[in-house]
């Protein structure tokens, strides 16, 4: 399989540039090629489930569910064939580093190619780095287009976030500045809590235990990356999520309020208005308005 069968994925994480390589037949791998062999890539090994042997460079690696082994380019490794166990299956990935632009890249670059040299198997990771595994995969097999959000960043930069730190690296060149790792560190992981949970009952408890903090250093968070408080910001999706469904669904406005979260309709109302400085009923007229206006001039300029 080569990578011109691939989707090329950047990553960004402060000074850190990756390139994922996502194929469109991804899937949980029950095995690979057990002749050694080696790439130009990084090849990333997510254990599923249950357990085999890896060899790289002549050393063996015993691997069982849960842990993670990161093969540097080069290097020769393979499979022990006739030792995994009956369930075991991996995700398998490959990434490049892009070539860095300065000084500070190239600093990021040659922390995390000496880390990948001398610990190539983490124990235990976080069960967060499977499930982004799974949607990753989900995604390749179900949209090939470029256009595909989730595949083109945020569970690869949410996986190797995961790695970053489950693994015993030095990440202040890779995040210098303090504003810098708040940035490129957590907003991602953040933009997808509230994209999955914006229409539930959630509170900033739930936010910090998903990114394991406390809830003062939550708040000290949202506020550095979005200025901020929990409830503005889900409030700030809400509002958003309702005002695309009123642009593109024929739901109702009650049903369009319920769904976004709001458990008043009154209080949606009220808060829309706030925020767009017009009713929902109003933007809803103006914006059907515009896009009758677009399709008459589109339609006269075909004539």
């Amino acid at each position: 399989m080569s990578n011109t069968d691939a989707m090329q994925v950047p990553v960004e994480l402060g000074y850190l540039k990756f390139n994922f390589f996502i194929f469109s037949n991804a899937r949980v791998d029950p095995c690979i090629c057990d002749i050694p062999h080696n790439h130009i890539n990084y090849e990333l090994h997510c254990i599923a489930s249950g357990s085999c042997t890896f060899t790289v460079n002549d050393q063996l690696y015993n691997v069982k569910s849960g842990d993670l082994l990161l093969i540097p380019p080069q290097e020769y490794h393979g499979l022990i064939k006739s030792n995994p166990s009956d369930d075991f299956s991996q995700y398998t990935f490959f990434f490049s580093l892009i070539t860095p632009k300065d000084e500070k890249e190239e600093l990021a670059q040659q922390t995390f190619t000496k880390f990948s040299q001398q610990n190539r198997l983490i124990r235990s990771v976080s069960s967060k780095i499977q499930d982004y595994c799974a949607r990753i995969n989900e995604e390749a097999s179900t949209y090939r287009s470029t256009d595909s959000i989730y595949v083109r960043s945020s569970f690869c930069a949410l996986m190797m976030i995961e790695i970053l730190r489950a693994a015993p690296i030095n990440t202040d060149c890779i995040y210098q500045k303090k504003a810098q790792h708040y940035s490129s560190l957590n907003r991602t992981e953040i933009d997808e809590f509230f994209d999955q949970n914006y229409q539930s009952n959630v509170k900033i408890q739930d936010l910090a235990n998903y990114l394991n903090f406390s809830i003062r250093h939550t708040n000290t968070i949202l506020n550095k990356l979005y200025g901020m408080s929990f409830t503005q910001k889900l409030y700030s999706k809400r509002l958003s999520a309702a005002k695309n469904q009123l642009i593109y669904s024929e739901a109702t406005i009650a049903q369009i309020c319920y769904d976004c979260g709001f458990q008043s309709h009154s209080f949606f109302n009220s808060s829309f208005r706030k925020q767009f400085n017009m009713t929902p009923s109003e933007f809803r007229k103006q914006s059907r308005k515009r896009q009758s206006d677009k399709s008459v001039a589109k339609e006269h300029t075909l004539k």
